[in-house]
């Protein structure tokens, strides 16, 4: 729009244009109007301005406007659409705090905060819905086949094929399921006092077996934690199953003799689904009279300690779940011979962490067979001896250091003597099976017991 002003005008010269009066300043050198903001182009301020009076400094090529408030020339703000990012305005001025500049190869805007540029997402901003402030974010929503051709780095949307957001991950190249997993309730630490038992199982945050302190674990014990410690003493020797000795044999005698046979070998509580049984016993089978068998070991324990972190036996730890020696009763006195019983199998001892494993020099880990008993009673008459239990296990297995100084010991247990040696005597029992049978039988006392298996660095 022009404005048709007289030519030569004269300082106080008066005009009407499209409404306005506009009156001449010779000292301003311009047309002024009355009653709203005027606008003048120089390189010096103008004198006298009034509020919203704006100038074009021509010097540093900025856009003031006058504040009457503060009194003072304030810069308007600067927009440019550019690429890159301007360091100075339109005109060459220093940048301002609120300039704007769209990007045109980014296709962004940004705004000056007086020392960089901040990025303003244009036309792929997450929006609310009419609701607003009390509404919901509007994510984008489609099927796999919908997925953003090129993804970058922290992108998420609504998956509708899957029923599920999903955020992509550069690292791997995928996009990744994002969903609500429930609170995992972990109870604090177990920290056992002297002569308590271990429960039988369980998630601890930290397992603290101290020096000096001595505990019993249940037949079986399976412990899970974020870590665990151990400086005292576990003690789960004869903890398992007792192997149920016999309490009647036979005689083919008329007289007042017997041959008992042996109670059965101890069976590793909650360990023979995986790997077998242990010792088994001597004696026989004739036909006649009753007398009295022996009564076996019982098995190790078996102790299972996992954790998320780490796991450290120290210099003073021990831990043993070994089995138990036979014993034998006689029924009726000397004059009834019996066989011996079986000894108990060891147990298990399994240390497993997904962090480092340590075990100091000085600490033992011990799941040692029982020994089976020798057969008692009336010399003149025969009976076996009862096997050894075979001894136990011994796992440790480590995805982060193994580092393994201590004693471990998975030997099985010997075989009981038998009583009176003539050639047609009983046979006498056979030692235990953790690996393999048990050592062959020193006719007719019994077999020694099978030597157990000691893993390091593999699970099983």
């Amino acid at each position: 729009m022009a404005f048709d002003f007289p030519a030569g005008p004269t300082n106080g010269q008066t005009v009407l244009v499209n409404g306005k009066t506009y009156t001449y300043s010779t000292a301003n050198s311009r047309w002024e109007g009355s009653g709203f903001g005027q606008t003048g182009v120089a390189t010096t301020q103008p004198a006298s301005p009034t509020d919203g009076v704006m100038w074009f400094d021509k010097a540093s090529g900025t856009l003031n406007v006058y504040d009457g408030t503060a009194s003072a020339w304030k810069p308007a703000k600067d927009y440019q659409v550019t690429t890159p990012a301007p360091t100075t305005r339109v005109g060459g001025g220093a940048l301002a705090e609120g300039d704007l500049y769209y990007d045109t190869a980014l296709n962004s805007l940004f705004a000056y905060d007086g020392a960089a540029w901040q990025g303003i997402p244009v036309g792929n901003f997450v929006g609310k819905d009419s609701a607003l402030a009390t509404g919901a974010a509007l994510i984008p929503a489609g099927l796999d086949a919908e997925r953003p051709a090129a993804p970058t780095d922290g992108m998420m949307r609504f998956n509708t094929d899957s029923g599920s957001f999903e955020g992509y991950v550069a690292a791997s190249s995928e996009w990744k399921k994002i969903q609500y997993v429930p609170p995992v309730t972990v109870a604090t630490d177990l920290i056992p006092n002297n002569g308590d038992q271990l429960p039988a199982g369980g998630v601890y945050r930290s397992i603290i077996i101290n020096a000096g302190v001595t505990v019993t674990v249940p037949g079986i014990c399976a412990l899970d934690a974020r870590d665990i410690t151990i400086n005292g003493t576990i003690v789960g020797d004869g903890l398992g199953s007792a192997g149920g000795g016999q309490t009647s044999g036979s005689t083919s005698e008329s007289t007042n003799v017997g041959f008992g046979i042996a109670g059965i070998g101890g069976i590793a509580y909650g360990f023979q689904s995986l790997f077998g049984t242990g010792g088994t016993s001597g004696g026989y089978t004739v036909t006649g009279g009753t007398a009295a068998g022996g009564q076996s070991g019982s098995a190790g324990a078996a102790l299972v300690l996992k954790a998320t972190d780490f796991i450290t036996v120290g210099a003073t730890a021990s831990i043993s779940c070994s089995g138990t020696d036979a014993n034998v009763g006689i029924q009726g006195g000397v004059t009834r011979t019996t066989g011996g019983a079986g000894g108990g199998s060891g147990g298990l001892i399994l240390l497993q962490a997904a962090g480092d494993v340590t075990l100091a020099a000085g600490s033992t880990l011990t799941a040692n067979g029982g020994n089976g008993s020798a057969a008692l009673g009336n010399t003149a008459q025969s009976a076996p001896g009862g096997g050894g239990g075979g001894g136990g296990w011994v796992v440790l297995n480590s995805s982060g250091t193994l580092t393994n100084n201590a004693t471990i010991s998975t030997t099985g247990g010997t075989g009981g003597a038998a009583r009176n040696t003539a050639p047609e005597s009983v046979p006498s029992g056979t030692g235990g099976a953790w690996a393999g049978s048990g050592g062959l039988p020193d006719f007719p006392s019994g077999g020694n017991g099978g030597a157990g298996i000691t893993v390091i660095g593999a699970f099983i």
